[in-house]
């Protein structure tokens, strides 16, 4: 009887153990159930959010591995992720450093990543050469209080934006460029009107002065007649010194310049005014900025000038014609021809502003006596953007 009570007694013992592990396991049960339902409401939610955002969504697992994108990431990424692809092992966002953030995520942190960029090439080979730039935050996404179940990646593709900053950069450049190009050519101008004026004009002022100061101690009226005919001399050299001279401070054309009328219809005129035969061969496409097609027009004239003054010529040949790398611009008279020592002179002050201004603009400036007789100016002048 004692042995059946002792067995029965141990018998309770053990059904009350097993139904204490019973309940244990119902209540994990429950709680497992609970975090399925979180966890289901989590993908719901998620889902929803993709499905209704025009920004390019991606949800990632612990591991870094796509779970579900939405159609714009499709159309950004041209592709959705393979299965074995981890956004958090990317070798082109490590090598941006964006696993520092990567860490922050993982803690729970919402992230705003620094701009960063893609190569589509680098990530699926098939894909076209297509660099990316994206602006991306991401986002925890928790089935309890501490524990990331998903993240999600928000991307905005802001490529056209960058491609834009680069532009404005480029046009920036050019601009401080440009500035930079007009003040120096400012104070080049201003320099060579300094000297002309010093070496040129003063002299001659200088000494018209004095000669007419004593004019007055001439008795023979013949030699005070030949005097005074050679002050008209140096007068009309005066003259021509300063209009040489304005040439350079007096705007050629206006803003808009078709070099092709511009060269032609002064030539035309000039040759009409002065006696000249002046025949233009132009080609006739000529990808020229303003820059280059003022200066041969500012180069044509006060060529035009020298030969009309000095060249004794009646007839003048104008070329211009355009290869890979640069124009190429001449203009030769059948005149007296010039020497060397004439061209380097420093009375020649409209050949020295001619070649002044050519290499500055990093051309190629020469004069040359023609085969037979006659000068012949040749200028080449790079291209400029």
């Amino acid at each position: 009887m004692e042995e059946a009570q002792k067995v029965n007694a141990h018998l309770l013992e053990e059904n009350i153990a097993l139904i204490k592990e019973v309940e244990k396991i119902n209540k994990k049960l429950k709680s497992c159930e609970s975090k399925l339902k979180r966890i289901t409401l989590v993908e719901e939610t998620l889902n929803r959010i993709i499905e209704t955002n025009p920004l390019s969504v991606q949800v990632v697992d612990k591991k870094g591995k796509s779970k579900t994108v939405n159609d714009a990431f499709v159309t950004i990424f041209e592709e959705k992720p393979t299965k074995t692809y981890s956004i958090f092992t990317d070798a082109q966002l490590i090598a941006q450093g964006l696993t520092p953030f990567f860490d922050r995520l993982k803690q729970g942190e919402v992230v705003y990543f620094p701009d960063c960029y893609y190569f589509l090439h680098k990530r699926n080979s098939k894909r076209p050469d297509k660099k990316l730039w994206l602006r991306v935050v991401a986002f925890p996404v928790f089935a309890d209080k501490t524990i990331p179940e998903r993240y999600g990646f928000i991307h905005q593709d802001i490529t056209q934006e960058k491609l834009a900053e680069v532009e404005i950069k480029r046009i920036n450049t050019e601009l401080q460029d440009m500035n930079k190009y007009i003040v120096e050519m400012r104070e080049h101008e201003r320099k060579n009107l300094g000297i002309t004026i010093h070496d040129e004009i003063i002299p001659y002022i200088s000494s018209l002065k004095f000669r007419l100061s004593t004019i007055h101690a001439i008795e023979d009226e013949a030699e005070r007649n030949r005097f005074i005919h050679n002050l008209m001399d140096e007068t009309a050299t005066i003259s021509e010194n300063l209009k040489n001279t304005s040439m350079g401070l007096i705007p050629d054309t206006p803003n808009e310049l078709d070099i092709h009328v511009a060269i032609q219809s002064f030539a035309h005129d000039f040759g009409f005014m002065n006696n000249l035969r002046v025949s233009c061969r132009l080609a006739p496409t000529l990808d020229m900025n303003h820059t280059v097609a003022l200066l041969i027009f500012r180069i044509m004239k006060q060529a035009l000038f020298n030969v009309a003054h000095h060249a004794e010529a009646d007839k003048v040949d104008i070329k211009l014609k355009q290869n890979k790398s640069c124009f190429e611009f001449s203009v030769a008279d059948n005149g007296k021809g010039i020497t060397q020592q004439n061209i380097l002179a420093k009375t020649s002050i409209g050949i020295r502003t001619m070649r002044d201004r050519v290499e500055f603009m990093g051309g190629i400036f020469r004069m040359t006596a023609g085969a037979k007789k006659g000068t012949i100016l040749h200028v080449k002048l790079p291209k400029l953007k």
